[in-house]
């Protein structure tokens, strides 16, 4: 189950990288969505750092549970935004 959610998690990082690279200017709008203005934040995210967030997923129990609580409502963002400022704490 981990595992799987590990890959859906990466896949979903990889397709909001592209996205918001394709749509830079769209994403400026004052009114984009929740996804979008996380998207925003991954667009900064290079391929190494998505693996290490994926790889600290793997290993660290607390970080784990926060995404899996948060995922129900914000359907994975919360890596994306949240995951870069306490990934380097601990």
């Amino acid at each position: 189950m981990l595992r799987d959610l590990l890959k859906e998690q990466n896949e979903m990082l990889q397709k909001m990288v592209a996205r918001a690279r394709r749509n830079c200017n769209a994403l400026r709008h004052p009114r984009a969505g929740l996804l979008d203005s996380y998207a925003i934040g991954a667009a900064s995210l290079t391929a190494r750092d998505a693996n290490r967030i994926t790889m600290h997923l793997a290993e660290c129990h607390w970080c784990r549970n926060a995404v899996q609580k948060i995922q129900k409502c914000a359907r994975g963002a919360f890596i994306w935004k949240e995951a870069r400022f306490f990934l380097p704490r601990h």
